[in-house]
This record gives structure tokens, C-alpha cells and sequence, in this order.
């Protein structure tokens, strides 16, 4: 059977990164203890899962590392409990890092235990039976003989990189397994579906390559800003070259109506002075014939006389064609 390291120590965050000269003022309006003495009620497995979920996310962040203070570093934790909670839970800064310490302890006793476990080297045994030895002995070794109440904390710290750089993860250390453990209690926690010969994890990406990708992902978004805010205002600029260019053909089309309108008007007005000379034009040949068919000729020369009969011939001779 291949030798197995000690298991890892979960840890909080190097001092450098918990600085407590800043705590009582970093975390700004963040309620950082309880308003009152009155007891709480018991945390529950959800919020046990997410406190350790909020520490692993903050502790491991490799583009802030321990580049912050231990006030900074909770007020972190505490903000992504309750932004990622899907339970109702109104648990305090204080709490949640009691909360942590409480967990963390029990964890390394667990993984203590599973270490002497392991370095009995028993041959045929199981990692699970393994773990179940681990679990008997924790409570064994209690003193109110109480069970290991955290084994799904458990499964989310063993594959984790912590920020104790004198740690060493083996693959087959109690955290190096990589199938989730699901503890029965019909079976009295056997534990089932491990698989203690997978690899670790990978190593996690460095501060310098995090803070590259993230530099890159803030261009990304400041490009894919950019692009949107032009796209929006050509839409905008179209929209309202669009609506001028509707507007400047209604009026085009409105004035054009109105010529129409003018030329109609000026048409029907000639028309109506046209047919205003006619009549008056015919009132006169009229008055002219009847002058010449009443004229008195008998006074005149007798070339006179025959050319104003000529006359009153030709105007009977039209009138009789009308």
C-alpha cells in the first residue's frame, strides 16, 4: 500500500493577510456582533457548507491573495455568505468566523485521526473502512463521545489548496481523495463511492496570471461597453436620420400637395376669365351686328350702301350656320 501523508491542516489565512490594527473599522456599515446576548440558533448543515464555501472562495483568491487585512478578510467571507445564500439566515461577522474556527478544528481532529488510521497500514482494508475507523476513534476519543458532525465540510476542504504553504497535499492523503463522501446513518456512516486513488487537484492559478486574466476580462468588458454604447448610438443616429428624412418627405409631400392645390385654383380662375372674355367678346359682336343690321342706308353712296349689305348678309348668313 503507497505511503500516505499527513493530512493537511486547515488554517486560517497568514498573519500578514490578517492585520488587526484595521478591524473595528474596515468592514464599514457590516454588523460584526450581535446587537444583544440573546443565543442564536444553531447553525445548519447549509450554512455550515457555505461558510466553508465563502472561506475557501476569499482565502483562495489569487488575485488579492494576503494582500488584505483580517477586518477586510471577513467582511469579504461575510458578504459572500449572504449574497450566495439561498436559505433565510441572519448570521453576524463574529459568528460566521466562530463559526469557521469551530469547523476548522473539528476538520483537523477528523483528519488526525484518519491520519493514525492510515499509518496503521492494515492490509485489505478499505479507504472506507478507513474512514469509518476514523470516525469511531474521533468519538472515542471525545470527551462527551460526540460523532463527527462535519463530514460534508470535509469533502469541500480535502481538495482544496490552502493558503499554508507548509502543507503538502498527496493524493492519497485523507483531503487528496476526490469522490464525494456521503455518510449514511442507516449504515452507520459507512462511507461509500470513494475513490482515494484519483489525482489531486490542480495547482491553482498564480496571483500574477490572475491578475493578467483579470485585466484582460475588465479590456474584454470595456471593448464589449464600448461596442454596445456605438451600436446603441448608430441605432439612435439611424433612427433619427430616419425620422428627418420622414419628416422632410411629409413636408416635401404636403408642399407639393399645396402647389397642386394653387395650380388647380389658378386654373379654374383662368378658365372662369376666359369664358368672361368670351361673353363680353360676344356682347360686343352682338351690339357691333345689331348696329350694322339697324344701320340707315339710305343716306350713304351706293358703294356704301352695298358694302354694309354685304355686311348684314354675311352676319345673317352665320347667325343661320349657328
Amino acid at each position: 500500500m503507497a505511503d500516505v501523508d499527513p493530512p493537511v491542516e486547515f488554517e486560517e489565512p497568514p498573519p500578514e493577510a490578517f492585520e488587526q490594527q484595521q478591524e473595528n473599522f474596515e468592514e464599514g456599515n457590516t454588523p460584526s456582533s450581535r446587537p444583544n446576548q440573546k443565543r442564536s440558533k444553531n447553525f445548519s448543515e447549509k450554512e455550515n457548507s457555505l461558510i466553508v464555501s465563502a472561506w475557501l472562495n476569499i482565502s483562495t483568491d489569487p488575485v488579492y491573495g494576503t494582500n488584505q487585512t483580517r477586518g477586510t478578510f471577513w467582511k469579504r467571507v461575510y458578504d459572500f455568505f449572504h449574497k450566495h445564500k439561498d436559505f433565510p439566515s441572519e448570521r453576524y461577522r463574529s459568528s460566521i468566523s466562530h463559526r469557521w474556527a469551530y469547523i476548522r478544528e473539528n476538520v483537523n481532529k477528523f483528519c488526525g485521526c484518519l491520519s493514525r488510521i492510515e499509518d496503521r497500514r492494515q492490509s485489505g482494508v478499505t479507504f472506507q473502512d478507513k474512514l469509518v475507523q476514523a470516525l469511531a476513534l474521533l468519538k472515542g476519543e471525545d470527551n462527551d463521545n460526540k460523532s463527527f458532525q462535519f463530514m460534508h465540510c470535509w469533502n469541500q476542504l480535502r481538495n482544496q489548496q490552502t493558503p499554508n504553504k507548509k502543507s503538502k497535499v498527496n493524493k492519497n492523503s485523507s483531503l487528496g481523495t476526490t469522490t464525494t463522501i456521503i455518510p449514511d446513518s442507516s449504515k452507520n456512516d459507512i462511507l461509500e463511492n470513494v475513490s482515494p486513488e484519483e489525482d489531486a487537484p490542480k495547482r491553482p492559478i498564480g496571483k500574477k496570471k490572475a491578475k493578467e486574466a483579470l485585466r484582460r476580462e475588465m479590456q474584454g468588458e470595456a471593448y464589449k461597453e464600448a461596442s454596445e454604447h456605438f451600436w446603441e448610438k448608430k441605432e439612435e443616429f439611424d433612427a433619427e436620420k430616419e425620422k428627418k428624412k420622414k419628416e422632410r418627405f411629409n413636408q416635401s409631400y404636403e408642399l407639393e400637395k399645396e402647389r397642386l392645390l394653387l395650380d388647380a385654383k389658378r386654373a379654374e380662375m383662368e378658365a372662369k376669365n376666359l369664358e368672361i372674355k368670351e361673353n363680353e367678346l360676344q356682347v360686343k359682336r352682338m351690339l357691333e351686328e345689331e348696329r350694322i343690321m339697324t344701320m340707315d342706308i339710305t343716306a350713304i353712296s351706293d358703294q356704301l350702301q352695298q358694302y354694309c349689305k354685304s355686311l348684314q348678309a354675311d352676319i345673317i348668313a352665320w347667325r343661320v350656320s349657328k
